[in-house]
């Protein structure tokens, strides 16, 4: 939400109608916004990074363009916030913002799963992973994603592409 208020975003086009269009799209995201700012850029920022860090479909084609602005303002301001913050000597800042950006870049919530950064793993693939003690990075081997898949009824070829995937990380 801190993000989302930056003066940058003052800019930010709210068109015609477009504050309905929020407040659609604010019914689908996690994080509530005040229904009386509908028409503010620094709510329809906020919607727009949540739409992409949740993975939503954007209501209106305008706002694939806004997101593009939107997201690159965001990286910018993040890295400022990074360097200022390093200045001062301030690791928590820091390691906050520099989580951001990465939740940001690939389209992440705080709360999703770190599996689900690599390719070709979804939601279902992560249930089979934490059911066999599997919830981290380091914790992927060849050997036991493979072992998880030879339990599972998933197809052959996601399995071929995971553990390809894993290999090569």
């Amino acid at each position: 939400k801190l993000l989302s208020d930056a003066f940058k975003y003052e800019e930010l086009p709210v068109r015609h109608n477009e504050d309905t269009a929020n407040a659609e799209l604010a019914k689908v995201l996690p994080f509530e916004v005040d229904d009386y700012t509908m028409d503010s850029p620094h709510t329809k920022t906020f919607l727009l990074l949540q739409a992409r860090m949740k993975r939503v479909k954007l209501p209106l084609a305008d706002y694939a363009n806004d997101l593009r602005s939107v997201l690159d303002q965001a990286l910018r301001i993040l890295n400022a916030l990074v360097d200022v913050a390093a200045d001062a000597g301030l690791l928590e800042p820091v390691l906050i913002a520099m989580e951001k950006t990465q939740l940001i870049v690939q389209g992440r919530l705080p709360s999703d799963s770190p599996l689900l950064q690599l390719p070709h793993v979804n939601t279902q693939v992560v249930k089979m992973f934490n059911a066999n003690g599997i919830t981290t990075l380091p914790q992927l081997e060849p050997s036991i994603v493979r072992r998880v898949f030879a339990s599972s009824s998933s197809s052959s070829n996601q399995s071929n592409r995971v553990v390809r995937d894993v290999m090569e990380a």
